[in-house]
């Protein structure tokens, strides 16, 4: 179901579309107050895994059936999480003025559903952790990390607060969507969902 983890990744922030989300204090943690030296590993893969998860628990509370996992689709959606995080910029259409449709139709992937043509995407881009210290003394930078089950929650919850993103997780004519996710060499995660 899922493609084999990648080399290099490295971790990402979240910050979702820009949505001031509720603090988080009662999930876990992974160890507090220490450096980027110390940052926990990130597994790409166990966090697009864990967001596919949640966003089908999402649709089947809703009375929806279950989105099955697009490979296809992954590796767009991971593309466009590259490339956001290699050219710093976090938008639906690439600086070359591509949208998600375009970006599909360039790799062969056509999206016919309910009577209309193209593919949905969810964007999110957030932190690895949740609170970072700088030190006016020269100090190292300290980090608070945050779990993948943290990232993976706060992002299904700020898409389901937000009425695009949520009408995308629930929209009865997408059967199918892949996720990718990277992070940035300043632990900011971009994830990318891609709906068909």
């Amino acid at each position: 179901m899922r493609r084999a983890a990648r080399s290099g990744s490295v971790p990402v922030l979240l910050l979702i579309c820009a949505l001031v989300l509720a603090s988080c204090d009662e999930l876990p943690r992974q160890a507090r107050g220490s450096n980027a030296d110390d940052a926990p590993p990130f597994d790409a893969p166990a966090l697009e895994q864990r967001i596919h998860d949640l966003l089908n628990a999402e649709r089947t509370a809703n009375g929806l059936q279950p989105l099955d996992w697009d490979d296809a689709l992954a590796d767009l959606a991971l593309a466009h999480s590259e490339d956001m995080a290699a050219r710093a910029f976090f938008e639906h259409v690439n600086p070359e003025g591509q949208d998600v449709t375009a970006r599909g139709e360039a790799r062969g992937i056509v999206c016919r559903h309910g009577g209309r043509i193209g593919l949905g995407e969810n964007l999110a881009r957030t932190a690895y952790y949740s609170e970072l210290i700088t030190y006016s003394d020269g100090d190292p930078k300290h980090y608070e990390w945050r779990t993948l089950e943290e990232v993976a929650r706060v992002t299904v919850q700020g898409w389901m607060a937000s009425e695009g993103h949520r009408r995308n997780v629930l929209d009865p004519g997408y059967l199918r969507h892949g996720i990718g996710a990277v992070m940035d060499a300043e632990f900011r995660i971009y994830i990318t969902d891609n709906f068909c």
